[in-house]
């Protein structure tokens, strides 16, 4: 309500996330100018004040482009810059990391809280030398610099020279937005309180990080952060943290590593993982249906599920996965067991009361989880005895007594709030990180575990371009496959649930891929045929349908349908597995198809 300008990046809300729809169409009403970036002319698109139609894979460019508008055009926040963010800091030629007082040998301080206090050195500007960070008045915000032999560089001066490299008719060449929209977004984005709200679009593809690493950036830049109306980010996704912890810790130290889907079926090959001899052989599916919503399926079936000697699944309905697995056990639905909902789109604590007795043999996940240790022979002490007595023991800490949170209030109240009112994220630039400041420069970047390719650190400090892996229009695999497949999130599903709800199935009820009419006409597919979409990976056949919102070149499909529901193959199989070492993240959108008229038996 508080914000001027609302920039949408991918993020259709009112399909993807109906909850938040109605504060933006309030926030409409109020007069705040929406402009909705995104490849698709989406319904979100029709209710923005101005639609951006962008290149799959391609939000970094832009991000960049209006950066450079806005320090040619010396728009910069540079009180925000100064005070609250790491861009006075001294980076180090030799090994990029911020330059601190310890490096200059003098011995870091004990805090009050017992931790160490090594200060980050600047460079002040009125002296011509160094100093500690908070006893320099006027630090220098470009530059480059020795101190005591060492070659540092501002921190801002290393983002300068990135953002230097994307002129917007440079930068048009590769997003496909026009060079007077790029001036005209950057304008509107130095004009607060402005809100930039991503949606799950621009981190589906390998280059996935680097938008947010921008957008986050141009945040600090034009200082749209911590202020009323002001902020960067997805939907806030929060957690009340305040419960006894001790409850959801391990009784001893986790020995095994923890391995991304993405590389499993190359650790099932050889049995190890970074070096380390790993024999993975049962296999315990919860809260989950990766072979609906995980991509590759073919490889992840072959490859993963039929090499481990024991599948187990656990869920409500038969589910793709469950399908695949030794044993399936029932899991009694959410109204027919007592719990509480502790995170999520909501700054409340929420309690879940039973509705309903489980039907059949259907059980909770606590429940299955005593029963399971009970015969391992694990002590009875470790599993409450029931749900009631796990949430009386979460709920007793010296936090929640303090906000008034006990079992017996939230069973009588049903919502307690657990976040201040007016919450906002960073108020007053306390920022969660080691300087307690914005940092767009991530000093110790690292890749969480990979497989093959050697990730190359050097570029994860700064927001780097790099090309999506499959998503461009140039290359051998652009002309074998001439279709980006994009998936959308549909308002009859979240994710794989309620793929088998009866009426929802009335209203929706089979797979579909949308595609521009001219690119269908020009292949000789006709709306309402069913057409396959393939490549090397795998298929799926659903029914085509004629839509001009969709960007030409492109197919746009809704997620998760299970596999019965298809004719033949499932959306998840076209997807490849391959990903960036450091992302190491589902490229959901990062993939090339063709598209052809279904000749096979239906």
């Amino acid at each position: 309500m508080n914000t001027k300008t609302l920039f949408l990046w991918g993020n259709n809300l009112t399909d993807a996330q109906l909850q938040d729809w109605h504060f933006v169409a309030d926030a409409i009403e109020n007069g705040t100018y929406v402009v909705c970036i995104d490849p698709i002319f989406t319904q979100m698109a029709a209710k923005s004040h101005k639609f951006v139609a962008i290149r799959p894979g391609a939000d970094m460019p832009l991000v960049m482009a209006m950066m450079y508008v806005i320090v040619e055009e010396d728009l910069v926040d540079w009180d925000f810059m100064r005070e609250h963010s790491c861009a006075p800091f001294l980076v180090k030629d030799s090994d990029g990391l911020f330059l601190r007082m310890s490096d200059l040998g003098v011995e870091p301080a004990v805090g009050d809280n017992g931790a160490a206090v090594d200060p980050y050195v600047v460079w002040d500007a009125d002296a011509n030398a160094y100093g500690e960070l908070g006893a320099v008045a006027n630090p220098a915000m470009e530059g480059s610099f020795e101190v005591e032999g060492i070659s540092v560089t501002t921190a801002y001066s290393l983002l300068k020279d990135e953002i230097m490299k994307f002129p917007p008719e440079y930068a048009s060449t590769l997003c496909d937005v026009p060079v007077e929209t790029i001036n005209e977004l950057a304008h509107l984005a130095v004009d607060g309180p402005v809100t930039h709200r991503v949606g799950w679009g621009p981190q589906a593809y390998d280059n996935g990080i680097h938008p947010h690493l921008a957008g986050a950036a141009l945040g600090v830049l034009t200082g749209q952060l911590c202020k009323p109306g002001a902020n960067y980010g997805p939907a806030p996704w929060l957690m009340f943290l305040g419960g006894n912890m001790a409850m959801q810790a391990s009784s001893a130290p986790v020995t095994s590593p923890t391995i991304s889907n993405m590389y499993m079926a190359d650790v099932m090959a050889s049995n190890e993982f970074n070096g380390t001899p790993v024999t993975p052989k049962a296999l315990w599916v919860y809260s989950g249906n990766p072979m609906c919503t995980w991509v590759d399926t073919n490889t992840l079936r072959d490859e993963v599920f039929n090499k481990f000697e024991l599948v187990v699944t656990v869920d409500n309905m038969m589910t793709d996965t469950a399908r695949w697995s030794d044993y399936v056990l029932p899991l009694a639905h959410w109204f027919e067991y007592e719990d509480a909902v502790i995170y999520g789109n909501t700054y409340h604590v929420l309690y879940s009361g039973q509705a309903a007795e489980p039907l059949g043999e259907s059980k909770c996940d606590l429940d299955i989880m005593r029963m399971l240790a009970s015969k391992m022979g694990l002590r009875e002490d470790l599993y409450p005895a029931s749900n009631e007595e796990y949430l009386r023991s979460y709920f007793s800490s010296p936090t929640c007594e303090a906000m008034g949170i006990t079992y017996d209030n939230l069973v009588e109240q049903r919502v307690i709030r657990c976040f201040p009112e007016n919450y906002r994220l960073w108020e007053n630039g306390a920022f969660l990180t080691a300087s307690g400041r914005a940092e767009f420069y991530t000093e110790n970047p690292v890749a969480d575990g990979y497989v093959g390719a050697v990730p190359d650190l050097d570029r994860e400090h700064l927001p780097h371009w790099f090309e999506p892996r499959e998503a461009w229009p140039e290359g051998e695999l652009a002309e074998k496959y001439p279709f980006v497949l994009m998936s959308e999130r549909p308002r009859f599903r979240v994710h794989g649930q309620w793929a088998y709800n009866r009426i929802l199935r009335e209203i929706d009820p089979e797979p579909t891929v949308k595609m521009n009419p001219a690119d269908a006409i020009a292949r000789g597919l006709e709306d309402g045929i069913h057409v396959e979409c393939f490549n090397e990976h795998g298929h799926a056949v659903a029914k085509l349908v004629y839509n001009e919102a969709i960007r030409p070149g492109t197919l746009v499909y809704p997620k998760s349908w299970q596999s019965d529901q298809h004719i033949a193959g499932s959306w998840s199989e076209p997807l490849s597995r391959q990903c960036d070492p450091v992302a190491v993240n589902q490229s959901f959108m990062d993939c090339r198809v063709d598209v052809r008229a279904w000749e096979g038996a239906e």
